[in-house]
């Protein structure tokens, strides 16, 4: 047989960010970060994106392009359906914030920003 889990009044509102569970160190993420760092996917994909960012300054800070790749490799991964869908699981998952170097109190990207971005990149980027 089995009991239903009891609801418990909650003690605190606030926790402080170290008491967070956090993901296992071994998980997916965990080692598909592990092995994009090894070979300097950041720095790459920084490189290859750069003409199409713009250098004035003007504006709000642009999403890095190694953060937006990695949003698309969760949506590819998780087989989800689109911009949305990515964006709210990116925001929702502990592991995946720590794949994209996201603490808990930052704001990942909207999927109206992942939009924008995949207009600004051209096929070869991609490629």
């Amino acid at each position: 047989m089995f009991s239903a889990k009891k609801k418990v009044a909650q003690a605190e509102f606030w926790i402080a960010a170290d008491q967070v569970v956090t993901s296992a160190k071994r998980g997916f993420y965990a080692k598909l970060d592990e092995t994009l760092e090894s070979f300097g996917f950041a720095a790459k994909v920084r490189a290859l994106c750069a003409p199409a960012y713009d250098k004035s300054g003007a504006g709000r800070p642009g999403i890095d392009p190694a953060v937006y790749l990695k949003m698309m490799m969760v949506g590819f991964f998780e087989d989800l359906p689109g911009e949305r869908a990515i964006a709210a699981r990116c925001a929702d998952s502990i592991a995946i914030r720590q794949f994209l170097h996201y603490e808990l109190t930052e704001a990942t990207p909207d999927h109206s920003s992942l939009s924008i971005i995949r207009q600004r990149l051209d096929g070869p980027i991609y490629e």
